[in-house]
């Protein structure tokens, strides 16, 4: 079974007020994907979810400016992409984001990832997942659960 993962997070999480990070990320703008994640057809780009590979270097608040190439967004059945022109203005990513990723063979009942069934597990000690705020400096619990649009 392979499917995209999402985790939905029960509360925001905080964003530090450091300087953001010297380390060099793919430039989705020219690469078109993030190219540290091997996804199936159709999954390729865009993944993790929201990721700082889809950002690059500003003067903002936050240091980053969203940076989605029109070519990697999602597209209608008519083949036309989405414009990212409005996104592309953001310092960053929603707090309330929905964490997306994918997970070859994933099963979450055998990796015990918290569902929306058994919320309070995503805080427990052997949580295979954590979410993390940097602010407050605590986890965060969260939900996780399969993609429904998968064949899996």
């Amino acid at each position: 079974m392979a499917g995209a993962l999402a985790a939905c997070s029960g509360s925001a999480v905080g964003e530090s007020a450091a300087a953001p990070s010297a380390a060099k990320m793919p430039d989705a703008a020219i690469t078109g994907c993030d190219v540290l994640l091997k996804a199936p057809a159709n999954h390729r780009c865009l993944l993790p979810w929201p990721n700082d590979a889809f950002t690059v270097h500003a003067g903002t608040s936050t240091g980053r400016r969203v940076n989605v190439a029109r070519k990697i967004a999602p597209a209608n059945d008519k083949g036309v992409r989405v414009n990212t022109a409005a996104q592309n203005k953001n310092d960053g990513f929603s707090p309330g984001s929905v964490i997306l990723t994918y997970v070859p063979s994933v099963s979450l009942a055998k990796s015990k990832i918290a569902t929306s069934t058994d919320i309070g597990a995503s805080l427990a000690p052997n949580a295979p997942i954590v979410i993390y705020d940097t602010v407050t400096r605590s986890r965060v619990s969260y939900f996780a659960e399969l993609d429904a649009q998968t064949a899996n």
